[in-house]
């Protein structure tokens, strides 16, 4: 009997001794882990400062390279992950370079995306619309793909084909990222808001039904809006070229745009900026503020330097307008 007891304790002692040894490895694989993971954050944020000189970058990743928002930041923002619970607190970053050069970099994935998209629609456009100029007709699939622009973008559906058309033309095309990036910045006192950090909003964005997103403390007593709230930062930058792209507010940005286009002139954030003036009541004072923002921070946007418009080779400039 003492000699099986005996037994019975080694017999525990060893898996307590395997169990131990287990959650040490398990202990020393998350920290290696997480060292590996500061250690490419930390080569992200060295990268992404790299738009400074190379004596403040050197400054800046000493500076802040412990910094619990670094390595919150570049393990989310080249995923699709960046939502209410993992926005970056921008205001623990008292550096404005660093501020401004994390922020645009927080956007502008989202932002080039989205142009993407847009653009493989307006090539769409563009075969269609060089098909019906040429044949005045179009192909089933064609037709097809016409009206489902025809309702992504608000257009009415109850005028005739020219005027679609035409319609389409001035809304399926991009924005300068640039012009984008400052208006979240302006929008969202550079991701410091209460809209920006509970909403991810960064464009100011209302909505009109209860609950839809957050009250304004300052709101009338007579008022009914609210700021809308957003699931992902894509969801927002989405809804931002949503609204330029198809609001009656925004025609006169759609018109020079427009008119960019048909000169075959790159699109220009500052000339582009001019035609938001119903975004704000402050109005020729708000274009002011963009066109001097997109012309100081161009050294924090970490974007090329060369024209900002995507390839529209193979684009007739005829006006289909009826």
């Amino acid at each position: 009997m003492a000699k099986n007891g005996l037994l019975i304790g080694f017999i525990l002692l060893l898996i307590a001794t395997v169990f131990s040894a287990m959650r040490i490895g398990e202990q020393v694989v998350e920290d290696t882990e997480a060292t590996f993971n500061h250690n490419v954050a930390v080569q992200k944020f060295q990268a992404t400062l790299a738009v400074l000189s190379q004596e403040s970058t050197s400054d800046l990743v000493a500076k802040y390279q412990h910094n619990p928002n670094i390595l919150l930041f570049f393990n989310t923002i080249e995923d699709d992950q960046v939502d209410q619970a993992n926005i970056p607190d921008f205001a623990k970053i008292t550096d404005t370079r660093v501020k401004k050069v994390l922020f645009f970099a927080f956007i502008r994935n989202s932002i080039i995306e989205q142009n993407q998209l847009i653009q493989k629609q307006r090539d769409v456009l563009t075969a269609i619309r060089n098909t019906y100029l040429a044949k005045h007709r179009l192909s089933a699939r064609q037709l097809t793909q016409f009206n489902k622009l025809v309702s992504r973008y608000h257009v009415n559906p109850e005028l005739s084909f020219d005027e679609r058309l035409n319609s389409l033309w001035h809304r399926v095309d991009i924005i300068p990222p640039r012009l984008v990036m400052v208006q979240a910045a302006n929008e969202s006192a550079w991701g410091t808001s209460r809209f920006a950090q509970q909403g991810l909003n960064l464009f100011g964005h209302w909505c009109y039904v209860k609950g839809c997103g957050m009250v304004p403390k300052r709101r009338s007593s007579n008022a009914i809006h609210e700021v809308r709230v957003y699931d992902s930062l894509s969801q927002a930058v989405k809804r931002y070229f949503y609204n330029l792209n198809t609001h009656k507010l925004y025609k006169a940005f759609r018109d020079i745009r427009y008119s960019l286009r048909q000169g075959k002139k790159p699109l220009s954030a500052i000339q582009l900026a001019f035609g938001l003036i119903n975004y704000s009541t402050k109005r020729e004072a708000y274009v002011h503020v963009l066109v001097q923002m997109i012309k100081h921070n161009e050294p924090y946007f970490g974007l090329p330097t060369a024209s900002e418009s995507l390839s529209v080779e193979g684009e007739q400039t005829e006006d289909t307008s009826s």
